[in-house]
């Protein structure tokens, strides 16, 4: 069995926390994470909506508009 597949799932409390930690104190980081991996060099914000083990969720503004993308992870 791989690692990632012994790893029990998030509870909805861990992914609550994590995504308010990271939306208050590394909103730079979501910002980059969502230019550079979810290939959206135009975002001028991002907001983590959701993550798993296997990807990350965000809402991301451009000039266009507002965007929701998937980062998958790497395993």
């Amino acid at each position: 069995m791989a690692a990632e597949e012994s790893r029990p799932p998030f509870t909805r409390d861990d992914v609550s926390r994590m995504v308010e930690h990271m939306n208050d104190d590394h909103s730079d980081s979501v910002l980059a994470y969502a230019q550079h991996f979810g290939h959206r060099p135009d975002a001028t914000a991002a907001t983590l909506l959701d993550v798993t083990a296997t990807n990350m969720r965000i809402q991301v503004e451009t000039p266009d508009g507002a965007a929701e993308l998937t980062v998958d992870f790497d395993h």
